[in-house]
């Protein structure tokens, strides 16, 4: 009977009676996996402050400086159209590939999920069920007007979420640690932002809107709100940048570059006084641009992870690529599917009563994917995940 040989052991060496030893594979993805969460950026320290919001500023200026605001939006409309879907539909999906795929097992397991991927869909669609059938037998669409009024609230909030998140995971990424009070005051800043653009568009007098043909009104509130959370939101950032200083006096640390342009971001977006209109149509897409980036880190090092379990280069490189671009597969696919080409659809077989408008399908798939993205994100990005603390 031939010799038995342990796994990975060379035994050619046993002709010149030398010790065994293990055959090294490939190690180049496996130490990258491993050294990821070591890092002082998530993808790239240049990469990382432009998708984070720096980009953002620079065509921040560029607008201002170089576009007349009274200009047609016609083309611009367009190509943001089209970068919507390369870049906006697929960071929708990405919270639903890592709800359905990355966290399947969690959703009958954890309540938090539970409620996220399972009972908020069935929900909201429900409600959205409900308020359509109601709008029929009325003959008018005033109920579905609130939901817009509804999404709005919280896209703003996830907004300011998201830049917090920013905030708090590179400057981790740069070893620099928030204080309970510095986190604190950042917080109450994100959300003066929040109020305050969310005040500018419902103050002062009624107007009606129309988001895919379902019309919305704002909630008319007094000038003294919108005043108040102005000076909570000037109060706020003043406290924000005293607790900086003090750190940089104390022990001479600043926060990471992208950080910086992480909040400034959120004030050029969301302040009124900065208002372009060439500039408006683009805020959803920078948006995304930082959505995308944490997300396709996630991926990335997710993929790394798994091509660990493969010994040799070929094999592994292999398997990264196969993982990483099912993620990216399914985000555009699902992306062109969910906001574009299934409501389009549904809308031109005019399946609605007339009392809904033609682009029905379109209005309802934008409300229920924005809602239940909020929804999932608030449950996802959550550092007591375990994967997020593994690959983030």
């Amino acid at each position: 009977m031939p010799p038995v040989f342990p796994p990975g052991y060379d035994k050619l060496n046993m002709k010149n009676q030398e010790p065994l030893k293990p055959i090294k594979p490939n190690l180049q993805l496996v130490q990258k996996a491993e050294d990821f969460k070591s890092q002082a950026y998530l993808l790239h320290p240049v990469v990382d402050p432009l998708m984070m919001g720096g980009l953002s500023l620079v065509f921040f200026v560029a607008m201002h400086f170089f576009v007349d605001p009274s200009a047609s939006t016609y083309k611009l409309s367009w190509v943001m159209f089209v970068m919507s879907m390369v870049v906006n539909f697929p960071h929708f999906m990405a919270s639903y590939v890592l709800m359905y795929r990355d966290y399947r097992k969690e959703i009958l397991s954890n309540w938090k999920f539970t409620w996220a991927g399972l009972i908020a869909p069935v929900a909201l669609g429900t409600s959205m069920a409900a308020f359509t059938y109601y709008s029929v037998s009325t003959g008018s669409h005033k109920t579905l007007g609130y939901l817009p009024s509804l999404m709005y609230l919280l896209v703003g909030h996830h907004y300011v979420k998201q830049i917090y998140g920013c905030v708090m995971v590179s400057s981790a990424k740069a070893k620099f640690y928030f204080s309970p009070l510095e986190s604190k005051a950042l917080w109450v800043t994100m959300y003066s932002v929040w109020m305050m653009s969310f005040l500018s568009f419902n103050s002062y007098t009624v107007n009606t809107h129309n988001f895919y043909g379902i019309s919305y009104s704002t909630l008319g509130l007094g000038k003294i709100w919108l005043t108040l959370v102005n000076l909570a939101t000037a109060v706020s950032v003043v406290a924000f940048l005293a607790t900086m200083v003090k750190r940089y006096v104390t022990d001479g640390r600043i926060m990471p570059l992208s950080a910086w342009t992480a909040i400034v971001s959120i004030f050029v977006w969301y302040i009124p006084s900065f208002y372009h209109q060439h500039y408006f149509y683009m805020i959803p897409f920078f948006h995304s641009l930082q959505y995308l980036l944490f997300s396709s880190v996630f991926a990335k090092n997710k993929a790394l992870d798994l091509s660990r379990v493969h010994e040799d280069g070929p094999r592994q490189r292999a398997s990264f690529l196969k993982n990483l671009g099912t993620f990216f597969g399914l985000t555009i696919v699902t992306g062109l599917l969910a906001w574009h080409y299934i409501p389009s659809h549904l809308d031109s077989l005019g399946l609605v009563s007339n009392v809904l408008g033609p682009t029905f399908f379109m209005f309802s798939f934008q409300i229920f994917l924005n809602i239940h993205h909020y929804i999932m994100d608030n449950v996802l990005w959550r550092k007591e995940n375990l994967q997020i603390k593994k690959y983030l």
